[in-house]
């Protein structure tokens, strides 16, 4: 008899540290609602983490285009914009575009003294930035804004009396065939879909967005601002 009461309270004794199944289900309900809470922090401090590094990138950027843009300005003599930077957009002379128009192509012109009797403007150096759709049938596509910088080691005559026109100096190719630089990444233009706004002949206004990130989580932001050649 003594031996089936030890036994007995050896069983109880042993009962107390298990777990009843309410017990379980309870534990892992408690469970499942701290580690969803703590994936779900994970998550936040991932896409944070992302937005301030994209929007780092965008800061940059921008400053970049800035200060570039307002170097060569400053530094060139005058200015020609264009549609695009397609070639039937920026052949001849009637394509370009002159005061309170917009375009997606900009060049930077940098004479030197004209040596000529006929008055003509000797160029030894351009310096143009065009935004580029991804899409050319979408006009309002973002796109890459890209540079060239060409140097004439004998200055080149154009205008009237000139041999050459302007148009004769540019690049051959285009964005997705040609050597350029690219400035930005990825970029829309906000003057009537165009990048750069022909201020009175005076000034060129940039107004656009800068975009980074994926496709489906892009991080923008809007750049505006005039620049002005010497003269």
């Amino acid at each position: 008899m003594k031996n089936i009461l030890k036994k007995t309270r050896f069983l109880k004794s042993k009962r107390k540290f298990g777990f009843s199944l309410p017990e379980v289900i309870v534990a892992l309900g408690v469970f499942s609602m701290v580690s969803g809470g703590l994936l779900s922090f994970h998550v936040q401090m991932l896409k944070g983490g992302l937005f301030s590094e994209q929007k780092n990138m965008i800061n940059r950027d921008m400053r970049k285009v800035t200060t570039e843009f307002n170097n060569i300005a400053k530094a060139a003599n005058y200015f020609v914009l264009y549609k695009s930077f397609e070639s039937v957009d920026r052949n001849t002379e009637e394509d370009r575009l002159y005061s309170n128009r917009s375009g997606d192509f900009v060049v930077f012109v940098f004479t030197s003294p004209s040596t000529s009797t006929f008055g003509s403007q000797p160029v030894n150096r351009i310096v143009g930035y065009f935004r580029e759709p991804q899409d050319l049938d979408d006009v309002s596509n973002v796109g890459p804004v890209l540079k060239f910088d060409v140097n004439f080691n004998t200055p080149v005559d154009i205008g009237d009396k000139g041999n050459n026109k302007l148009e004769d100096l540019f690049p051959i190719g285009n964005g997705r065939s040609g050597n350029f630089d690219q400035v930005v990444e990825l970029s829309k233009g906000l003057a009537n879909g165009k990048l750069f706004y022909n201020f009175e002949k005076k000034s060129i206004m940039v107004n656009g967005q800068i975009f980074h990130g994926h496709l489906g989580n892009r991080i923008t932001d809007t750049y505006n601002f005039t620049v002005s050649p010497r003269g």
